[in-house]
């Protein structure tokens, strides 16, 4: 997702463009043909450009009660509390309620790091998310859906959304999901939870604190973890390498159902990932597939429609 600059919350008639947007110019009469064109710069500087009376940026500014200043590139600090620091926004990904409002922010910088923020009211942002209601990520996407993909980032959630599958994640990582995520999941319709964890010690935790809220909020679970991920690896790094959605639907249909009962040593994550070493052959006729394990078990699947988002219901 591209840096979305804050003068579009204040202007009207916005249309996506190209790599930019269009929109009615605040600083004359421009009701019929959207004259305003607003992008984005190398640095993350906002452009603005009045096409019909090329009216002056300060004059389009004042006009939404905004400066110059706002249009600057969008750096902070290192305890993310100001504006003046050396980081770099890369992207922006919006946490939303169930009727599209923006609730809060997670901002991607270079060097990599991600940090939160709100928006405080006056077309800026304040860094920290006090009061705000925490949801997960792509909301109005998940109501009603049954089968639901978790990944470990947000980058990974809009890639498998826009491939048609109903995907979402939560800011933070393991050490800040919070079980309500799932719960309003559950809430929503959701029946069941696909999670795709990275391949790495901390996207194992996620996942397994992500199946055990499943368990206490009753929706099944299956943890699929990819076969033939680089170390790091992610559910993109998996598509980048040519595999396809309905490879990801015949995976996911076939991933067991989690299990964490009493008695399991360790990490049951770990564990199944120990045991998954011995991973399943995929093949492809046609458009169907079939995945066959060592011990010679295998499994067909027919292609009508086959997508990721039917994985449940091929369970």
């Amino acid at each position: 997702m591209s840096m979305k600059p804050a003068i579009l919350d204040r202007l009207k008639g916005v249309q996506r463009a190209g790599n930019g947007w269009l929109a009615f110019c605040p600083a004359h009469e421009d009701r019929h043909k959207r004259s305003l064109s607003v992008g984005v710069g190398g640095d993350g500087r906002t452009l603005l450009n009045c096409h019909a009376l090329a009216c002056p940026v300060e004059k389009i500014t004042a006009a939404v009660n905004m400066t110059l200043a706002d249009l600057a590139p969008p750096n902070t600090k290192a305890d993310g509390q100001g504006r003046d620091g050396a980081g770099r926004i890369l992207a922006t990904y919006d946490y939303t309620d169930g009727a599209g409002a923006l609730l809060s922010q997670v901002v991607r910088f270079a060097p990599k790091d991600f940090r939160q923020r709100r928006p405080d009211g006056r077309g800026g942002w304040t860094w920290n998310l006090d009061g705000v209601p925490r949801v997960p990520y792509r909301l109005p996407e998940l109501v009603e859906q049954a089968c639901v993909y978790w990944t470990e980032g947000e980058k990974d959630a809009d890639r498998l959304g826009g491939l048609g599958i109903a995907a979402t994640t939560s800011p933070g990582g393991a050490q800040a999901f919070r079980d309500e995520y799932v719960e309003q999941l559950a809430r929503l319709g959701a029946q069941e939870l696909v999670i795709l964890p990275d391949n790495d010690a901390p996207g194992r935790q996620y996942a397994s604190a992500v199946a055990r809220a499943c368990r206490r909020h009753a929706l099944q679970a299956r943890i699929l973890a990819l076969p033939g991920l680089p170390p790091k690896g992610d559910v993109s790094d998996w598509l980048d390498a040519g595999h396809m959605p309905e490879e990801l639907a015949a995976l996911a249909a076939a991933a067991p159902l989690f299990d964490d009962a009493p008695g399991t040593e360790g990490d049951p994550v770990a564990a199944r990932d120990e045991s998954a070493q011995a991973e399943p052959a995929l093949r492809r006729e046609g458009f169907d597939l079939t995945l066959t394990w060592p011990d010679g078990v295998g499994m067909d699947l027919t292609a009508t429609a086959a997508t990721a988002a039917t994985a449940c219901a091929a369970s």
